[in-house]
């Protein structure tokens, strides 16, 4: 037994904790764009409506199936390490916490190399309602 119903569509569906970030999806999709474009509107505006859930200050992993080639394709939107840190910048060993843990954030970088290998709405269109969003909050 479950206590949410069971949602089905024949032209697409997308699924977020929160309203406006799955009414972003939903239009992109309904305007055309891939699972893909979807998925990044979703997250961009989620990054707007909720920071400190998910932003673009994080890192993103993604799992993307091409249903004509049937591969799968693996994305690491991890942060990378700052390009001035080496192992000298540790001579006492790997800290446990600190600053010095930072990485440059992932996720737009993912965002965009996705949407280059999967997309078809373009970033304006993609990410219109996050910056509709962002910029309504901002006044």
């Amino acid at each position: 037994m479950t206590t949410r119903p069971t949602v089905r569509s024949v032209n697409g569906l997308v699924a977020t904790d929160h309203h406006l970030a799955t009414a972003a999806g939903i239009a992109v999709l309904q305007d055309g764009g891939t699972a893909v474009d979807a998925a990044v509107a979703a997250a961009a505006v989620c990054a707007v409506t909720q920071p400190h859930r998910t932003s673009i200050g994080g890192d993103l992993f993604a799992l993307v199936y091409d249903a004509s080639t049937r591969e799968v394709t693996a994305y690491n939107g991890s942060g990378a390490a700052p390009r001035a840190t080496s192992l000298d910048t540790f001579p006492s060993g790997f800290p446990g916490e600190g600053a010095l843990l930072a990485t440059v954030p992932g996720v737009v970088a993912a965002w965009g190399d996705l949407l280059r290998d999967h997309g078809r709405s373009g970033i304006d269109r993609v990410l219109a309602s996050a910056i509709q969003y962002a910029d309504e909050a901002s006044r």
